[in-house]
């Protein structure tokens, strides 16, 4: 697997369109994982990504959150409709695999607002949901704001947040759990399992953090 390290690969649609372009018609063997922005991946790329040979792709998408308090804070735009739209499509029309991140421990994000974050991307059936925690480097610019919204971290790298004025540290250990359980169980082994436990309508975060409790 060849990894890109572009934070945003498609941010130049044209320069990502003859990338994908060269990659797909390549003979090889080899999976090219790339990290874009799902709601400006352009018409064009996703036809063209119709012909992709099976395991040549798997797009990483980084969601984060879908609270537009957070998206605001954070200095990040995000199409939520266009997101979903893209993400149905790759998984319905392609072979490229998908992996949708979330991000715990944003300012004016709770426990149970990044639940409704983590229900949005978990209907969306992604290959792989991935969630991540907050973690403040030097030099960047949530880090040198960590004040103004409650935020403790980590004294030692990796600077991660323990804790803010929205979400607790007892809140952030039992989505570590939710994390661990969510990277055991969601998947192809255990899909009908889950379908059937998970009733129409109800909320697959509740579901996993009643399980977390156990």
């Amino acid at each position: 697997q060849v990894r890109f390290v572009d934070r945003t690969f498609n941010y130049d649609a044209r320069r990502a369109f003859e990338l994908l372009k060269f990659m797909l018609e390549l003979e090889t063997e080899t999976r090219f994982q790339l990290e874009v922005s799902g709601d400006i991946l352009t018409d064009e790329i996703l036809e063209l990504l119709r012909r992709a040979p099976e395991n040549r792709f798997q797009f990483e998408i980084g969601v984060q959150s879908t609270n537009e308090e957070t998206l605001e804070a954070v200095s990040r735009r995000a199409d939520l409709d266009r997101l979903r739209e893209v993400v149905l499509f790759l998984k319905s029309e392609t072979t490229v695999r998908v992996l949708l991140d979330l991000i715990a421990g944003l300012p004016e994000e709770g426990f149970w607002r990044f639940g409704e974050s983590f229900d949005f991307v978990y209907a969306l059936r992604p290959d792989r949901i991935h969630l991540g925690f907050l973690k403040l480097l030097r030099g960047s610019a949530l880090r040198e704001r960590a004040d103004s919204f409650g935020c403790v971290y980590t004294k030692e790298a990796p600077y991660e947040v323990l804790s803010t004025k929205d979400m607790s540290f007892a809140e952030l250990s039992r989505l570590k759990v939710i994390e661990d359980l969510v990277d055991k169980y969601y998947g192809p082994r255990f899909a009908h399992s889950l379908a059937y436990l998970l009733a129409e309508g109800s909320s697959p975060f509740a579901f996993f953090n009643e399980l977390a409790k156990r």
